[in-house]
């Protein structure tokens, strides 16, 4: 509780918090991709833990992970295996600079600096956003 406390203190404002849910799922499909590519094995060693996390907190949040999910493994499994080294360089590229655009949100709609506290970026603040993108579709 206290680490979802600490996401909304750092995302207290509606802009910010779509324009992280946005770029964290659309990033999440790139890293999904990389790691399908690599191996599909890392892709559901990684990638079904992380759903799980989320359900056993929130169901309906894992649902939207687990969907999600489903969705990153259609793209990465129609899309990966043609990737030439560069292009898998693009998208590595194109996920970091989407992550990034976090931080702007932070600077230009919270006027101060993201926290970067691996555990709450990773977990607790993606739950966190799907969490707000439900309560404000009626959840």
């Amino acid at each position: 509780l206290d680490d979802l406390s600490f996401s909304c203190y750092y995302h207290y404002l509606l802009p910010n918090q779509i324009l992280h849910f946005v770029t964290f799922m659309i990033a999440l499909v790139g890293i999904h991709v990389l790691l399908y590519r690599f191996h599909f094995l890392a892709f559901l060693i990684i990638g079904l833990p992380y759903c799980l996390f989320h359900l056993y907190f929130t169901g309906a949040v894992g649902a939207v992970y687990f969907s999600h999910f489903a969705i990153s493994y259609l793209v990465a499994s129609t899309f990966g295996p043609a990737l030439t080294g560069f292009q898998l360089v693009v998208v590595f590229l194109a996920s970091a600079f989407i992550i990034s655009l976090q931080g702007l949100g932070h600077v230009v709609f919270e006027r101060r600096l993201p926290a970067f506290r691996l555990f709450e970026a990773a977990l607790t603040t993606p739950h966190f956003f799907v969490l707000c993108m439900l309560f404000l579709l009626g959840y």
